[in-house]
């Protein structure tokens, strides 16, 4: 297994890897596959990841492509932009049902995170503020001390557009090359 890490782990990349034991015959796309945001990699376990859909997730839809703003989150500390951008896409997992309007309508205009993350609790998010990018992610844990409400360490990274575009596009064209 080759692991190639794209970006710098200081701040922002993708880690990628196709494992071939995990592979019942060549060119199957199964690996791993990670964000890592200032240091802190999400998912923390290593597990299976169909490879092509989590680099294919990097298309438009995904905020890490289309780069939305919002000046209202890029004013709030990490932990509150995180919380506020979780809670309009998926307010159950944060808020109690009794607090969430009943016309609430989801929004994954900010969601960056693949399948991958998600199916470890992991989520982020991206907002383009200027000639930026902030990523925003945290993996979310019960706290059995809070009567089933989560604890949430958001970790932050701020990434030049062209450098995040650079990443993206050298991971796609990379795990292309692999057959998958």
């Amino acid at each position: 297994m080759e692991m190639t890490v794209f970006g710098d782990p200081n701040n922002f990349a993708l880690i990628a890897a196709s494992v071939r034991s995990w592979n019942e015959k060549p060119g199957a796309g199964n690996g791993i596959f990670h964000f890592v945001v200032d240091g802190r990699v999400f998912p923390r376990r290593a597990r299976v990841s169909t490879l092509s859909a989590d680099i294919g997730s990097l298309s438009p839809g995904n905020a890490l492509v289309d780069l939305p703003e919002n000046s209202e989150v890029s004013s709030l500390d990490a932990d509150d932009a995180f919380r506020f951008l979780l809670n309009g896409m998926l307010p159950y997992i944060l808020m109690d049902e009794d607090e969430i309007p009943e016309d609430f309508q989801t929004d994954y205009t900010f969601q960056a995170s693949t399948n991958n993350l998600e199916d470890e609790n992991c989520f982020a998010f991206a907002v383009r503020v200027g000639n930026q990018v902030r990523v925003l992610a945290a993996e979310i844990v019960p706290d059995p001390c809070a009567e089933g409400k989560c604890l949430v360490d958001v970790s932050e990274a701020w990434i030049d557009l062209r450098e995040l575009a650079e990443i993206i596009d050298l991971a796609k064209e990379a795990l292309k090359n692999l057959s998958i």
